[in-house]
């Protein structure tokens, strides 16, 4: 790869293969090589460096000069030179935030408060894209009293659920959903829960859609707004309901758009890492990411030696804001019952990443 101060990627090498051309210079001007002198362009390498690499490979000057300015001034090259820049500059701003934010004191560990104002929240943390743990806001909910294992076997106990099995046996799983989806009545799934011990091969998880059911419905009423943090006649349709056993894990990811964590029932482990760390994290754009926070490789990680990750742990009644962007990774303690919101007072389409939107 080119180096930061965009060198020649590499230099041309002197082997010939025939490409139809009537000149010796023509012939050695091949397929690879212009590939090689189109990498480097879109790479951002100084002109300059380019026509010495190519003089060195034996290319005259004129001739070197020629082909340079041809792909300088090939369209395609031209739009996708000007798209890379960007990229580039988005990277490099990423970069600096993320070494700003190791060295500073103040993004160690995650911010925790408890009555806090909704207008506060969404002034502090919501718009700046900033996680917290709240504590106390659903001290009223009836979720908070009512849904417990038991509750769900008792009240559900012959509903046919979806949950996620074989785990375990498939690294990704998460990409593989179809596979994995099992129906199992809810007093069954309760029991492998409870009954089961640590595992990570099954669980409940938001794709899942129990709300989404008609005999789950009346779990909404379980639930208010928390003093207008969320939005009231959005609710329907933006709650997903986690069950698991202990030890089942979400790897580390990020969400296209920010959410709210409720925790039930049971505790959960969570770590976080800053959006700033894009480059740090992941190299291939996506959601998931194989990064081991427990045994970090650090040859495939290199600059993960640089990165805070702040942890913190979810008991019931507690609200994890998780923000766009930010990388989570999450464990549960002992058996679990869970909520991810996103019904906010701003719409999801509205501030949702682009590439989920393009989605559809």
């Amino acid at each position: 790869m080119i180096s930061p101060k965009h060198d020649v990627q590499h230099r041309p090498k002197t082997s010939t293969h025939p490409a139809g051309g009537n000149s010796t210079e023509d012939r050695k001007f091949h397929s690879g090589r212009v590939a090689w002198l189109v990498a480097n362009l879109l790479l951002g390498a100084e002109s300059e460096d380019i026509l010495r690499a190519m003089t060195d490979a034996g290319f005259s000057e004129a001739y070197a000069l020629a082909r340079l300015s041809e792909f300088e001034q090939n369209v395609t090259v031209v739009s996708a030179r000007k798209t890379l820049a960007v990229q580039r500059k988005a990277s490099d701003i990423l970069d600096a935030l993320s070494r700003l934010e190791y060295i500073s004191p103040f993004s160690k560990q995650i911010d925790v408060a408890s009555g806090l104002p909704v207008g506060d929240f969404y002034r502090d943390y919501f718009f700046r894209n900033r996680p917290v743990l709240l504590k106390g806001l659903t001290s009223e909910w009836k979720a908070m009293q009512l849904w417990t294992p038991e509750f769900f076997a008792g009240h559900f106990g012959d509903a046919q659920v979806e949950v996620v099995t074989g785990r375990e046996s498939d690294p990704e799983h998460e990409y593989n959903f179809d596979l994995h989806k099992t129906r199992v009545a809810m007093r069954e799934y309760i029991r492998m829960v409870v009954e089961g011990g640590e595992t990570n091969d099954f669980y409940m998880i938001a794709q899942n859609y129990l709300l989404g059911r008609t005999e789950f419905q009346e779990l909404y009423g379980h639930l208010d707004s928390l003093d207008g943090y969320l939005d009231d006649t959005g609710m329907r349709g933006r709650v997903r309901v986690w069950i698991g056993p202990k030890g089942v894990i979400t790897r580390l990811h990020h969400d296209p758009a920010p959410v709210m964590m409720a925790q039930v029932y049971g505790h959960k482990q969570v770590r976080l890492i800053s959006p700033f760390h894009l480059g740090n994290v992941s190299d291939n754009g996506e959601f998931l990411c194989t990064l081991d926070l427990d045994h970090p490789d650090y040859n495939e990680f290199p600059r993960m030696r640089n990165v805070d990750i702040p942890e913190v742990t979810l008991e019931p009644g507690d609200l994890l804001f998780i923000p766009t962007g930010w990388w989570h990774w999450v464990k549960g303690l002992d058996v679990t019952i869970s909520m991810s919101l996103d019904n906010f007072q701003v719409a999801r389409d509205e501030i949702e990443m682009n590439c989920q939107r393009d989605r559809g």
